[in-house]
């Protein structure tokens, strides 16, 4: 028994993915972020996005892949708080998907609320996990997505990422 759970384990070990340790950093008047080296980032805006990090292909047959990104809405003039943007935010999840978490925390000094979902999309079964920030009028949505039976795989590493994210004190 003991042989075949060693053997269970090491096979589970062998088959995450490992993200590289040597990190780049991302700073930005408004944040700042780190992740391993060996993603793509890409910071051409693509949707709307402030930017987007890729992990890596799996193989030829792989159609979609996990990332990370980050969407900066200015929210000046509509007077919304973060518990106003959760409540709105959870309406909308629970009108297209299924609502796992929600939750708030304290993240580099920053009261940071979590939210994890699922939600078909362009037919595909996909798994969302979300930091949401509200800071001088603007909502950050830090978010990762992946397919519904990978999104355990890159989590204990994409943790990793989400908490390095901070924002920077700017003065209103």
């Amino acid at each position: 028994m003991f042989m075949k759970n060693f053997i269970l384990f090491i096979a589970v070990f062998i088959s995450i993915p490992s993200f590289s340790q040597d990190l780049k950093i991302v700073k930005t008047t408004d944040y700042e972020i780190s992740y391993p080296s060996n993603l793509r980032y890409d910071d051409s805006k693509t949707r709307g996005t402030e930017f987007i990090i890729y992990t890596e292909k799996e193989d030829e047959k792989d159609t979609f892949i996990e990332n990370i990104n980050l969407l900066i809405q200015n929210l000046k003039g509509y007077q919304i708080d973060l518990n106003q943007y959760i409540e709105i935010t959870e309406k909308q999840i629970n009108e297209n998907g299924i609502l796992i978490e929600s939750k708030r925390t304290v993240l580099n000094n920053s009261e940071v609320h979590i939210l994890t979902y699922e939600a078909n999309l362009n037919v595909r079964n996909l798994k969302f996990h979300q930091y949401i920030l509200v800071k001088n009028e603007k909502a950050y949505v830090l978010t990762y997505t992946a397919e519904i039976d990978k999104f355990d795989i890159y989590f204990p590493e994409i943790i990793k990422i989400f908490n390095s994210f901070s924002l920077k004190w700017l003065l209103s």
